[in-house]
This record gives structure tokens, sequence and C-alpha cells, in this order.
């Protein structure tokens, strides 16, 4: 009998210390915007060259508002373009994507942007007045169309974890529509508010209230939806923290995390070392209730004549060093992004001590 209970008592303890290395373990996230894991045969060669370099998070953009990526859905004939081209027709992308993510220990976290419109595709979602390159975030059926999306694959799919980009107006709507709501609300001239909201307080904070309400709906509704559907499922946003061009758009990262509507913020650097724009990093960390919500997300390119390029190894790796650095217990890097993960960089970045700290 006391041979069981030291035996219970082993294997007790050996699962407690199992699941405290996993609560410590870093988080090495890296992103991928492209569609490079679109196709089967994309999706394994980008995930062994992530597993090689010691990332064991993909953060694959789904949405890019141009179409679905993912076939447990209830939007139909409305296909991402990237996936038409690549794997039309051979089962679903997505549920690949994990399940071969799974295998390699990397968490899979999908990525949408909310208001960003890439394509002419939902045109009832937007019209003449919709900030450029967008859909009119004031419109409650686009908001209930695309928190729809983001539950359908956390409900329908293993995921780890969801990210929202582009949460916010991209702008200031000028549509009729949006001029008759904000004159309802605030008895104000949209137009007017508009135009002097640099000089004229209030007018801009009834701009930053009126596009905030329209923005937090999205917020909770899918922190609401996420916690319900899985309660430990981490809901990430990425955004320039505190950045005020974006609180006018209704975009306020650090209040979303204070209010726990959001676990982390991918705080957007990708400049080089001496370009990172320190003055909101450290305003974001003292604004903050939980610090280590705030993950400094670098970049691995550099802008060339001819586009982007791979960034050099060993600025990556400094880059790093500085995301996670930035974080008092060290709960995670992030890296923008997956298609200039040179094979330079893979070397580099797994030889480190930020993905080996015994190196």
């Amino acid at each position: 009998m006391k041979v069981k209970k030291r035996m219970a008592l082993i294997c007790v303890i050996a699962i407690c210390l199992v699941q405290s290395a996993r609560a410590e373990e870093v988080r090495k996230i890296i992103l991928d915007e492209t569609f490079l894991w679109i196709s089967k045969k994309g999706a394994v060669a980008q995930l062994d060259k992530i597993k090689a370099a010691g990332f064991n998070t993909i953060v694959p953009c789904v949405w890019h508002g141009r179409g679905v990526s993912w076939e447990k859905t209830k939007v139909f004939g409305l296909k991402e373009p990237a996936w038409l081209k690549h794997d039309s027709g051979r089962g679903d992308p997505l549920e690949f994507l994990i399940e071969e993510a799974h295998k390699r220990d990397i968490e899979v976290h999908p990525w949408f942007t909310i208001s960003r419109r890439s394509s002419a595709i939902l045109s009832q979602f937007y019209d003449e007045g919709t900030p450029e390159r967008s859909f009119n975030i004031h419109d409650p059926g686009f908001r209930d169309y695309m928190v729809e999306r983001v539950l359908e694959v956390a409900r329908g799919y293993d995921v780890d974890g969801i990210n929202l980009d582009y949460v916010r107006s991209m702008g200031v709507c000028s549509s009729d529509a949006c001029e008759d709501e904000y004159f309802n609300k605030y008895k104000r001239k949209l137009s007017s508010d508009k135009y002097v909201m640099s000089v004229n307080s209030d007018a801009r904070n009834a701009i930053v209230d009126w596009n905030s309400a329209a923005v937090i709906d999205v917020i909770s509704r899918v922190s609401k939806g996420i916690k319900a559907i899985r309660p430990n499922m981490p809901l990430s946003v990425s955004s320039h923290a505190g950045m005020g061009i974006l609180e006018e758009q209704g975009a306020n990262s650090i209040a979303w995390a204070n209010d726990d509507l959001v676990d982390m913020i991918f705080h957007i650097e990708y400049a080089q070392k001496d370009a990172i724009r320190w003055d909101l990093v450290e305003h974001a960390k003292k604004a903050l209730k939980d610090k280590n919500k705030f993950i400094l997300m670098v970049g691995n390119y550099e802008k060339s004549k001819n586009g982007p390029v791979p960034r050099d190894a060993l600025k990556v790796v400094q880059l790093l060093e500085l995301s996670k650095k930035v974080h008092d217990s060290h709960s995670a890097i992030a890296l923008y992004q997956l298609p200039y993960l040179s094979d330079s960089q893979v070397e580099k970045i797994a030889a480190s001590s930020v993905i080996n700290p015994k190196n």
C-alpha cells in the first residue's frame, strides 16, 4: 500500500512539473501574412523551417479581406485567392496546417484582418465615404459578419489562440449613414468635427468615442465568444499600443488588455534597433496592469528599391533579444514575418540564447 501511495505521489509531482514547465515556456511567435501555409507542400516546408529556427507558435493570416481559407464556414463561394490558386478542392488547408503544426509541437493562432478590405468583395459593407481599403466597422451587419467568421474558426478547429489585426475604423467614415448616426448620437456634424479634430478636443473626443464604440463591440464579442468555446484560449491583437492616430480610429489595445478583453498585444516595431519607438513601449508598460501582455513584435526584413529583403541575421537576433528583454517574465517574443526567414536567419536564431537560453 505504501508503495502504491508513493508511486501515486511521484506521478502527481511529475504531472505538476510538466504543467509548470509548459506554463513557463516562452512563446516564440512568427507571423505569416502571405499564405505560404495554404498548400500542403507550403505548410510542411514552412513548419519545418520555423521548427528548425526554434519558433513554437505560428500566426497564419486566414482572412485578409479577400475571402475565407477554411472549409468549415457558412460562407460559400468566397475563397481566399491564394487557396484557389494553390490547393482548391484538395481538403481543408487550415485543418491540415493545424494537424501538421501540432505534430511538431507548434501552436497555431489564426490571424484575421478585421476592417481591412483587400479586394472588391462584400460591397454591402462599404460605400462612398468609407475609409479607403476598408469595410465600414460602423455597419452592425459587418460586425456580425466578422465576429461570426472568427468564432466559426475558434469553434470548428483545434486552434491554440486567435489574433486580430486592423481592429479599427481605418479613418473617419464620411458616408451619409455615418453622418446620420453620428449626429443622432452626439448632436454634432461629423464632417465638421473631422475637419477640426486636430485642434478641437471636443470634436476629437466625440470621434474617438464613436469609433471606439464600434470597435469595442467586435473585441468584446470575440473575447466573450472564444472564452465560452475554450476558456484558456488566448486572444491577441496586433497594434501600435498608445499611438494617438489609432486611438482616433477606435483602437485602444492597452485599455482592452486592462479590461481583460485581450491576453496579448503584439506591438508593431519593424524598424531597425535605433528606430524603435521606445516612448510607446515605455508608455504601454507603465499603463498596463499586466506588463507581460505586452509583446514587442520586431521585423526580419529591410526595405530596398526592389521591395522587402531579408534582414541581416545577426541584426534579427539582436532585435529578438530586445523583444525578450521587454518582458519581465520573458513570456514571449514575436517576429514578422515568415517569408523573409532566410536560411541564415534560421541558423543564427536557432543558435542564439533567445531560443536556447543555455547558449
